[in-house]
């Protein structure tokens, strides 16, 4: 609700509200000061990789062609709240300035908040995970039917249930995995629409594991219509439930967990109560 992609231990990155392009976001010091000379040298030192990691994130979500990273310390100098300051990372694109700014005071964005933040926070926790502990990367998602709001499960070869999920491989997004695993397995075109959440298991070297695996659950909708040649009804391992038998047939309290959050999102994009 905060808008808040990710909390370090001295400061946050926070999505923008008035956004000057998509993905605009900025990184703010726990501590409310004015100037940088007032944080201790470890913020100081957070801030800017934190910078550095929306920068790397930014960049595999959007494709953007440059950044424009900056500190208005002061009134005199822009600063919107001059008591708390910030630093601000705005992706940038050849050709991204046009007249909406400059005779309507109109930006124009290409996909709502709710998009982006999804899109950006789990690039940005996914991209700490890795370099901070090593972890693999995965992508899953809540997949709604926009006709019934029932939701995608898949049956494992344990005959247990799960969200569809897949690995992410180097250089590829999380977004963009998780609608191609969406279309692989179901024939469903689906977009995303919000956040799901995240887990993150811990390497565990007594089951042979080397390292922990984060997956971010975004929220999918599409349609499963009969004539559009979806292979989800025919598969034995891909089922469509209500957002209560989903509930009750996941075993695993993480993925539950995720449903439930999920659940006022579904209800608001299908227009109806579960």
């Amino acid at each position: 609700e905060l808008l808040v992609l990710y909390r370090g231990h001295c400061a946050y990155v926070i999505l923008n509200l008035y956004p000057y392009n998509s993905g605009h976001a900025m990184v703010v010091p726990n501590d409310h000061v004015a100037d940088l000379d007032d944080l201790d040298p470890e913020a100081r030192t957070e801030i800017f990789e934190l910078a550095n990691y929306i920068v790397v994130a930014a960049r595999r979500v959007f494709g953007c062609d440059g950044f424009n990273l900056g500190l208005n310390i002061g009134a005199v100098a822009g600063a919107g709240v001059a008591q708390h300051l910030h630093l601000h990372a705005v992706p940038r694109w050849s050709g991204d300035a046009n007249f909406m700014p400059i005779l309507a005071n109109t930006m124009v964005m290409p996909e709502l908040l709710p998009i982006t933040y999804a899109r950006l926070r789990a690039e940005l926790e996914g991209l700490i995970a890795f370099r901070e502990r090593d972890a693999i990367s995965e992508a899953g998602a809540v997949l709604v039917d926009a006709e019934t709001g029932e939701v995608a499960l898949q049956r494992l070869p344990n005959g247990q249930f799960s969200l569809p999920s897949a690995r992410v491989e180097e250089e590829t997004s999380f977004a963009a995995t998780v609608l191609k695993a969406i279309h692989d397995r179901t024939g469903v075109e689906a977009y995303i629409a919000g956040w799901g959440g995240s887990t993150e298991t811990e390497r565990n070297p007594a089951d042979g594991g080397e390292c922990g695996i984060y997956c971010a659950f975004f929220v999918a909708i599409g349609s499963v219509l009969p004539e559009s040649g979806s292979i989800a009804k025919q598969r034995a391992d891909v089922r469509f439930v209500s957002v209560s038998d989903a509930m009750s047939k996941l075993t695993n309290p993480l993925l539950q967990e995720i449903i439930s959050r999920a659940t006022p999102l579904i209800s608001s994009l299908i227009g109806k109560e579960e």
